[in-house]
C-alpha cells in the first residue's frame, strides 16, 4: 500500500472520529436545549384540555383506543408508562381515576396562582370529563 494511501485512509479515519467526536457532543448539549424548548409552550387552558374518555389520540393514547383515563397531549411518558397507569386504574375498585398530565397551565386567570390555577383546573377537567 502507498504512502499517499495510507495517508488518506488515516485522514479519513481521522475525519469520521472527529465527525463522531461532534455528533456526540452536539448531541449530549442539545437534549437539555430540545427539553428546555418545552418551558416556552403555550400553557394549556383548562377548557382546551381534550377529554380522554372522548377522544383519547388529543391525549396521546393510540388512536386505537376507544376511550382513556390517561391524558397525556405533552408527551411526557411513554406509552408503555401510560399503559401501566391505566391498567393500575382500571383494576382500582375502590374509586375512579383519571391521570392528566401537563408540562404547562394557564396561571393568568388566577393572579398566577399556581396552587389555585391546579386546583381550579382539575376541577374543571373532572366536571368536563364527569368522572362521578
Amino acid at each position: 500500500m502507498s504512502t499517499i494511501q495510507n495517508r488518506r485512509d488515516t485522514h479519513f479515519i481521522s475525519l469520521q472520529m472527529k465527525l463522531l467526536f461532534v455528533w456526540t457532543l452536539f448531541a449530549s448539549y442539545a437534549f437539555p436545549f430540545v427539553e428546555a424548548l418545552k418551558l416556552f409552550q403555550q400553557p394549556w387552558r383548562a377548557d382546551a384540555v381534550p377529554n380522554p374518555m372522548k377522544d383519547p389520540a388529543s391525549c396521546g393514547r393510540p388512536k386505537d383506543i376507544l376511550h382513556s383515563a390517561v391524558c397525556d397531549p405533552d408527551h411526557i411518558m411513554s406509552t408503555a408508562a401510560q399503559n401501566v397507569v391505566e391498567e393500575f386504574m382500571n383494576n382500582a375498585t375502590a374509586a375512579e381515576f383519571a391521570a392528566v398530565l401537563l408540562n404547562r397551565i394557564d396561571t393568568s386567570p388566577y393572579n398566577s396562582d399556581v396552587d389555585e390555577a391546579m386546583k381550579r383546573t382539575a376541577m374543571k377537567m373532572h366536571d368536563a370529563v364527569s368522572i362521578s
